[in-house]
């Protein structure tokens, strides 16, 4: 006969491994900051209302813990009444990652307000935050301010205190008591006046129909110079129509005297060309001559006084000839260098023909 199976034994056997199981998970799920519930406290200077015991208190929008009491205080040293918030941080309600090592040396070498202290250093603050706009719920409401004081009541309590921060409305309400209202008044009130004076006066009814007037003018001045442009436009465009068909009968007709010219001058050229030999060899036997009669006057002189009418007048007859050689020379330069002068003649001193 087999032997009976110990259904007690192995129930046992199987609640002792579960039990097991969710140790290592726990173990290894990481490690909290705040190993159990950690209360604190905060003062504010300004009002707390709709700020319940139970609002959620918060680190960047992660609820961490809860308000446990509101009291009010009245500081002696100061001589004002102060609302106490006390609060409490839910056990594991911020877990630390690191390095197995260094989260054991943060949990055994620093306390928890030691802890605590260090975030406060690095700017921890704690303002009041509109929990609903509806309701006009408050919650508290940590954040890192690093530029801002760390300002303690530092009054005697029990609880770890954490510095305050005024709320949005306090600061608001804080900007409104300090500014003048009433002078803020006055004074839109006054320029309220002035510019209903200022709209009112006859100045300004007088300057509004002057504009109105000036816009008038403004709008002629437009329309006739809208039209003035369109019709030069019009008479530009016929302009460039005529001078489009006109241009080419001209350039043609230019370009025919330019032909002409060019043709006349090249027979003028053809035409001087013997003329200019002509004078060049007439020139020539001048010379020649010349030198024919001073021999004939070197010959003569032997035969007569220097005092004889015949050498007289051979030396004015030689003058003469000279004058007139002298004569044909200019006028052969002169037709070389205007040879148009055989066509229209030599012009006056005045510029006339």
């Amino acid at each position: 006969m087999a032997k009976r199976v110990n259904t007690t034994l192995i129930g046992a056997f199987i609640i002792g491994a579960i039990t097991l199981m969710v140790a290592a998970i726990l173990a290894l799920g990481g490690s909290s900051l705040l190993k159990e519930s950690d209360h604190f406290v905060l003062y504010f200077s300004g009002s707390v209302k709709g700020l319940g015991i139970g609002a959620p208190v918060q680190l960047k929008g992660v609820t961490l813990g809860k308000v446990t009491a509101i009291n009010l205080v009245y500081d002696l040293e100061n001589e004002s009444f102060l609302n106490r918030v006390a609060f409490e941080i839910t056990e594991g309600a911020i877990k630390v990652a690191g390095s197995p090592h260094k989260v054991r040396a943060l949990s055994e070498e620093s306390t928890v307000e030691e802890t605590v202290d260090k975030l406060v250093e690095d700017g921890l603050r704690a303002k009041l935050k509109l929990q609903s706009v509806l309701t006009g719920q408050l919650l508290v409401a940590f954040d890192f301010y690093p530029d801002t004081p760390i300002d303690r009541v530092g009054l005697k309590d029990e609880l770890h205190e954490l510095p305050t921060l005024p709320s949005d409305m306090d600061a608001l309400e804080q900007t409104l008591e300090n500014l003048d209202i009433g002078g803020l008044v006055n004074s839109i009130k006054n320029a309220a006046k002035g510019f209903d004076t200022l709209v009112n006066s006859s100045s300004m009814q007088t300057l509004a129909a002057n504009l109105n007037q000036t816009l008038a003018d403004y709008r002629k001045l437009a329309d006739d110079l809208r039209t003035e442009t369109r019709v030069m436009l019009a008479d530009a465009r016929r302009l460039i129509k005529t001078t489009e068909t006109q241009i080419p009968p001209m350039a043609r007709g230019i370009t025919a005297t330019a032909a002409d010219l060019k043709r006349t001058i090249i027979h003028l050229d053809q035409q001087l060309q013997p003329i200019m030999a002509s004078i060049e060899a007439a020139v020539v036997s001048a010379d020649q001559a010349f030198d024919h009669a001073d021999a004939m006057l070197s010959n003569m002189a032997y035969l007569s006084s220097e005092e004889s009418t015949l050498i007289y007048r051979i030396n004015e007859t030689l003058t003469e000839t000279r004058k007139a050689a002298n004569a044909l020379a200019l006028l052969a330069d002169y037709l070389n260098r205007h040879p148009e002068a055989l066509l229209r003649g030599k012009k006056a001193e005045g510029g006339t023909k």
